[in-house]
Parts: C-alpha cells; structure tokens; sequence
C-alpha cells in the first residue's frame, strides 16, 4: 500500500502533510537542512490513525543511515504506543 500517494482524487489531510514521504525516509543521506525525526513525530501526534506506519517510516529512516540502535528504539517506542493493531485480511 503507497500510503504516501497524494493523488488528487485520494488526497487526504495525511497524504497532503507529506507527500515527499518515500524520499526522505528512502534516501537520507540526499536529504539536506531537513530535520526528519521532528517532522514524522509530529505526524505521529496529529494523525494516529496512520502511526504505525509512521513508526515504521522513522525506524526505517535510521536504519539506512545504519543508526540501527536507534531504530530499534524506534520499533520499541512504536510498539508500546500504538492502540490499535488490524489483523491481516483472512484468505
């Protein structure tokens, strides 16, 4: 799921708060004057329907930058504080 789409149609308030998602989580090290982890926290505190995959998103922002201690944190952190966990669909 390319929950970072922004498509006109799609578009949603999370959609349009960061539509340059994939790039900044994606590729870091091109990343210049921006300052990532701030951003995706505040999303985590303004969209918390999305905050798993915003957990993710910031773990997986360290772990290209090899930062993997801080990942793991990142995960921890995630894990204790999501609400609500959906199950995949049954086939």
């Amino acid at each position: 799921m390319d929950w970072w789409c922004c498509g006109v149609a799609r578009s949603t308030t999370f959609q349009s708060y960061c539509p340059s998602g994939p790039q900044v989580t994606k590729h870091p090290t091109e990343v210049k004057g921006l300052r990532v982890e701030p951003i995706i926290r505040s999303g985590l505190r303004t969209f918390t329907d999305e905050a798993g995959h915003l957990w993710c998103a910031l773990a997986d922002y360290f772990i290209r930058q090899a930062l993997f201690e801080q990942a793991r944190d990142v995960y921890e952190e995630g894990i204790a504080s999501v609400l609500t966990v959906r199950a995949p669909p049954s086939t």
